[in-house]
């Protein structure tokens, strides 16, 4: 039975790679995973995998401040090279500040710069561009939600956990580059059964915002 629905959702069920350099110079990199919905190149990930680039929105304004002030201590004439030292010393600079990331979305090319998440559903929805509609054989039928699932009901899940990425930053190219071997990313389904449906409610905070991502930075709306 799961073999069967195995074969279904692997057509549409892809990794997406998250690479990103720290003011340390340190890079990290993880794996998730996203679903292809429609021939157009609409994706559904998770809301928390764009969590970095929201992240990195808030890093470039503190690292830009960091980098003004610095300059703005720099160019007083009235300190000396010890004062100077000192008073860039005492600025607030932050080794875990994100200063590059890259999201390669299964394929060598493709960018996916416009979110629409849900964070309490942790749900978002993107588009990649370029996209080829002929690489992907089928995509997903979701389920009437008026027809409620019947508690005991097998379930099935696919994704691409316990997979480790060593990813290093080409300084010269300005790229994240993955080590031979990262690919393909091994998939790891798991079953289990549904047991009943919760409803959760923020009734404090939005649920849905807007995130841009592009060549000009981060925005949220």
């Amino acid at each position: 039975m799961f073999a069967a629905a195995l074969k279904r959702v692997i057509p549409f069920t892809h990794p997406v790679i998250v690479s990103k350099r720290l003011a340390s110079d340190q890079v990290e990199c993880g794996c998730a995973t996203f679903i292809i919905l429609n021939a157009d190149g609409w994706i559904l990930t998770a809301a928390h995998v764009i969590n970095d680039l929201i992240a990195k929105q808030a890093h470039d304004r503190e690292r830009a401040k960091y980098e003004a002030d610095v300059a703005a201590v720099e160019a007083d004439a009235r300190l000396g090279a010890k004062q100077r030292k000192r008073r860039i010393a005492k600025l607030p600079y932050n080794p875990q500040w994100i200063t590059n990331i890259s999201y390669w979305w299964g394929t060598d090319g493709a960018r996916a710069d416009n979110f629409a998440g849900d964070s309490l559903a942790d749900l978002a929805l993107s588009k990649v561009e370029p996209f080829d509609p002929a690489q992907v054989a089928a995509y997903p039928v979701f389920r009437d939600p008026t027809n409620e699932l019947v508690p005991g009901t097998s379930l099935c899940r696919l994704g691409f956990p316990f997979h480790e990425i060593s990813a290093t930053y080409d300084e010269a190219a300005d790229a994240f580059r993955l080590p031979e071997g990262a690919l393909p990313v091994p998939r790891f389904p798991m079953d289990g059964i549904y047991s009943r449906s919760a409803i959760f409610v923020d009734e404090n905070l939005s649920r849905r915002s807007s995130v841009r991502c592009g060549p000009n930075g981060l925005q949220r709306d």
